[in-house]
This record gives structure tokens, C-alpha cells and sequence, in this order.
């Protein structure tokens, strides 16, 4: 059983809602990256070593392949993929398909909560996801 004081979790914007375009050469994506990985590392250094990743497009990937990386290192971390349901990254582009796969390879646990779409799978998800977290991580600009 996780203890939620040493848990977080990721919700944030998908690609297309960000005011700048994911892309390395985007000064805006590299400072978003740089302060992502602080906040994550600050929360590392605080006491947090499990990371609940809803495995969404955009914030939530991003995030999870810090931690993923960071865990390379760090074996006391746990990922943990929550997807709402089976097929999810079915219709998406081939780079965050294949961004996604390669980022539930590096889960320690891979958590599918439905078998199928539903309206209420996504809540469903972040319902799961900040019940079992004491933090909550993401990006919001505003609007």
C-alpha cells in the first residue's frame, strides 16, 4: 500500500493547449521542461517517491518520462501508469502513441481501470489518481 504523503500525481494541458509548441528548439518548451523537472525534483527531495502518471497526451507523458529517467538513478521512485481505459492511445499521432508505450515499459505498475471508453473514465482516473496523492503536479498558464 502506498502511503499518500509520499505520493504525487500529474494532470496538465495536452499538446494543443499549450501556448507554445512541444518542440526542443521552442526557448518556452526548454524553460517548461527546466521547471518541470525542478518541481519534480523538489518533490523527490522532499520525500516524494511515488509519481501516479494518467498517461494523457502532453503534461502527463512529459512528466512521467522525467521520472522515468530520474528512477534510472533513483531506485527508491515508483511510477505507477493510471489509464483510464484499454485502447486509449488508440487515434493518436504516432509520436505520443509511441511515447506512451514506451513510457508504461518503464512503469513499476501499470493500473487500467476500464475495458472500455466511458464518459466518466477520465474523472474516473483523476478521481483515482488524487485520492491515493498528496501532491498534485501541473502546468496552468492562466487560461
Amino acid at each position: 500500500m502506498v502511503n499518500i504523503d509520499n505520493a504525487c500525481c500529474f494532470t496538465g494541458y495536452r499538446p494543443e493547449k499549450f501556448p507554445f509548441p512541444f518542440e526542443t528548439e521552442c526557448a518556452e518548451y526548454r524553460e517548461f521542461q527546466r521547471r518541470l523537472s525542478t518541481a519534480i525534483s523538489d518533490l523527490i527531495n522532499g520525500g516524494c517517491h511515488v509519481f501516479y502518471c494518467g498517461m494523457a497526451q502532453g503534461f502527463d507523458i512529459v512528466a512521467g518520462e522525467y521520472v522515468a529517467l530520474i528512477k534510472k538513478l533513483n531506485k527508491n521512485l515508483r511510477l505507477i501508469g493510471v489509464v483510464p481505459f484499454d485502447g486509449q492511445e488508440k487515434g493518436w499521432r504516432n509520436e505520443w502513441r509511441d511515447r506512451y508505450k514506451a513510457l508504461l515499459g518503464e512503469c513499476n505498475e501499470v493500473i487500467v481501470l476500464n475495458n472500455a471508453y466511458s464518459k466518466w473514465a477520465f474523472g474516473q482516473r483523476n478521481r483515482y489518481m488524487v485520492d491515493r496523492s498528496r501532491y498534485v503536479l501541473t502546468y496552468f498558464d492562466g487560461k
